[in-house]
């Protein structure tokens, strides 16, 4: 098993030019899998205070799964009483896809022990660039079992191009 615990305060992640992603203020990707002999990930009592700055430029042209405590998630995670503050800033001149306050991107099969619970995140969320993807003040895009999870921050969008699913 996969255990994180603890509190992140003041911290400051940045990614200039950082590319395709899977990036958070904690944990960047997180899966696993029953068939791998491993339950399940699990990220309880954890907090995040910074800001995450991401950049994309010409050269990378997009960026995905920017959260603020998991980038992307597995369908076997569990996600317990956690929050988040702060800003999230994704700004570039490219695409941006799952960005959220908590939770860029996942799911939870809670058969399996997985889920978001008891989460939630104050972060303020801007995009800038040329097409906006999933963004959501919890969660870019979050399937399956999820209980008592909130959002209370500012989301921003400012593209040239599309917007889908904020």
């Amino acid at each position: 098993d996969v255990h994180v615990t603890g509190t992140i305060r003041g911290l400051e992640r940045a990614a200039s030019n950082y590319g395709p992603g899977d990036f958070g203020g904690i944990v960047g990707y997180s899966t696993a899998y029953p068939d791998d002999g491993v339950t399940w990930t699990q990220i309880k009592n954890c907090s995040f205070d910074g800001t995450i700055t991401t950049t994309v430029s010409v050269s990378t042209r997009w960026q995905k799964a920017i959260g603020g405590i998991v980038g992307l998630g597995g369908d076997y995670d569990l996600m317990e009483d956690c929050y988040t503050s702060g800003n999230i800033k994704c700004l570039g001149v490219g695409e941006t896809y799952q960005v959220g306050g908590i939770k860029a991107f996942g799911g939870s099969v809670p058969e399996y022990g997985g889920g978001t619970k008891h989460c939630y995140s104050s972060m303020d969320i801007s995009v800038s660039g040329r097409t906006a993807h999933t963004i959501g003040g919890f969660a870019g895009g979050l399937e399956g079992y999820n209980e008592r999870c909130y959002s209370t921050g500012d989301v921003t969008v400012d593209v040239t191009d599309k917007v889908f699913d904020i």
